[in-house]
């Protein structure tokens, strides 16, 4: 799954009934987690600090 692999291929090729199955055992490495995390880092930038003068909104974590 770390090298690009599809959860539901994998799903369908062990006969799972269930994605959750899969998922339950489908473990990633902390190192590939970081990778991933490193990645969605360049595709989302975080969003603006609102100033204290802006009315009060839910904060957005990232923007698009």
């Amino acid at each position: 799954m770390m090298k690009a692999g599809q959860l539901y291929a994998l799903s369908s090729i062990l006969g799972h009934k269930d994605l959750k199955m899969t998922q339950r055992y489908a473990k990633l490495c902390p190192e590939y987690m970081d990778s991933q995390q490193d990645r969605m880092d360049t595709i989302w930038t975080p969003g603006p600090i609102p100033s204290p003068d802006a009315t009060i909104q839910t904060p957005t974590k990232y923007v698009q």
